[in-house]
């Protein structure tokens, strides 16, 4: 009927919690507990943080089915105490009652109202040195922040017990639950210069990547977690990010209707009086009905027409375009992350979730950090092919603009036409940017500029010498 996990105090925090929450008391028997030292007195027992407990609330008439599961898997369990209509928790021990507190004085919390200052911002319209796209290219794929992270997940088994389906790098990751075709989507997001910038755009945006990131391999988004890391919140300024970030988080999970579950918070991470920028890290896990139905980042074949999905206005503002000319520390204030609107989001994700569930398209990645042209460079290296341009605007705002909402689809010539009835029927914005080529074929770009896929995979490989 219900389960706690045990963590920080142990049987006390557990028990209390799961009463609570139901407006419930408890009374448990501490002489049931099973104990690795008898001597052990009842504070010691309650408060004890052993690992790998769980507490859960049986139907009694179904305590013998579960006996055979604990027994089974080789389970140390015991019948502890039972729930009661009493807001109490009633601990007995060697025949006596040792502790009879009502629940609410537990778990009443204090709260805190601690000043904050919002950051006024004076956006500031920048100059882009005029480069050629290619130039574009090699600067963005070269930097830590897009570079191959294959050397660092390389360090750990990442396909324990053979379960997970699509490989490191990708929108998400796709574990089988071996629940017949059953599988799970998961992934991590967080733009830290969106969020250093102003932070509620930033936390939205946080919880619509990863929202994309989930819809984008065809599975279900059903919740988020988070780690918000932030520096001193005694710090004015910093209380503020940190409340601005809630906010963001708060309105992004509310809209799009995937509650935040779980999560932590870690404050005054700072050195030399110096804070972090904030981070509010989002997880978020969705489900996949059957995993023969996946796509990805890098399913596409040479032949496949390519569509871009969701409007673009071009924001170069804050965007890792900007970044190539400017430092960000000296632009953070004057610079601006685009805006999310939700209503688009929801509209074009479910889109997208029709055209996967009906097999019309063949890979999808979601646009973020580099705009349209890294998420082709990025679909190119993942998938080993190469790509040709249709006749497309050379505008770098629209080859590196990072507005939001936005996928790339890949689809076979035969399903165009359903493609087309449907994102029209839907209202959807779309436009063909080109052709999925052979590997050996080069990146002819909008400005005549050129780059093979071997040298931007060299380029993206090298990140990891110059911080080495």
């Amino acid at each position: 009927i219900g389960i706690q996990d045990m963590g920080a105090a142990g049987l006390t925090s557990s028990s209390v919690e799961l009463a609570a929450l139901s407006n419930l008391g408890i009374e448990i028997n501490l002489d049931k507990i099973p104990l690795r030292d008898k001597n052990m007195t009842p504070d010691q027992i309650m408060l004890s943080e052993s690992q790998e407990r769980m507490l859960i609330i049986l139907n009694p008439k179904k305590e013998a089915l579960a006996k055979k599961i604990f027994k089974k898997w080789d389970l140390d369990f015991s019948n502890i105490g039972k729930i009661t209509k009493k807001e109490k928790i009633l601990l007995r021990f060697k025949n006596e009652i040792v502790a009879d507190i009502p629940i609410f004085s537990l778990v009443s919390s204090k709260i805190y109202k601690r000043a904050y200052t919002k950051e006024r911002k004076t956006y500031e319209k920048k100059s882009y040195p005029s480069l050629r796209i290619s130039e574009i290219v090699k600067k963005i794929i070269s930097s830590p922040n897009k570079g191959n992270k294959k050397y660092i997940w390389e360090q750990y088994d990442h396909m324990i017990t053979r379960n997970v389906l699509s490989p490191m790098g990708g929108n998400a990751s796709v574990i089988k639950t071996n629940n017949k075709y059953q599988a799970i989507a998961v992934t991590t997001d967080c733009n830290i210069f969106y969020c250093d910038s102003v932070p509620y755009k930033g936390a939205i945006q946080a919880v619509c990547e990863s929202y994309r990131n989930l819809i984008s391999v065809g599975a279900k988004p059903l919740a988020l977690t988070n780690c918000l890391n932030f520096g001193n919140p005694e710090k004015k300024e910093i209380m503020g990010e940190f409340v601005k970030s809630i906010k963001g988080l708060s309105l992004a999970s509310d809209k799009l209707k995937v509650p935040i579950v779980s999560g932590n918070v870690s404050f005054y991470n700072e050195t030399n009086n110096k804070s972090i920028p904030p981070t509010p890290q989002i997880g978020a896990v969705g489900v996949v009905a059957d995993y023969r139905t996946i796509i990805s980042n890098k399913s596409q074949k040479v032949g496949d027409a390519l569509y871009l999905i969701g409007s673009t206005d071009g924001h170069l503002s804050c965007s890792n375009y900007e970044r190539c000319f400017y430092s960000f520390s000296n632009i953070k204030h004057s610079t601006i992350p685009p805006q999310v609107d939700l209503f688009e989001e929801i509209k074009n994700a479910k889109c997208i979730s029709s055209l996967i569930n009906n097999k019309l398209i063949t890979a999808c990645h979601d646009l973020s950090d580099g705009g349209l042209m890294i998420a082709i460079i990025e679909m190119c290296l993942a998938g080993n092919t190469s790509f040709k341009f249709d006749n497309i605007s050379k505008n770098h705002s629209f080859l590196f603009g990072e507005d939001q909402s936005r996928y790339i689809i890949s689809a076979k010539d035969v399903n165009i036409k359903k493609i087309k009835l449907l994102l029209n029927k839907k209202e959807i914005h779309y436009q063909r940017i080109g052709r999925i080529e052979p590997i050996n074929s080069l990146l002819n770009f909008p400005d005549k500029s050129t780059i093979s896929i071997n040298e931007i995979e060299k380029i993206n490989n090298n990140w990891i010498n110059k911080v080495s």
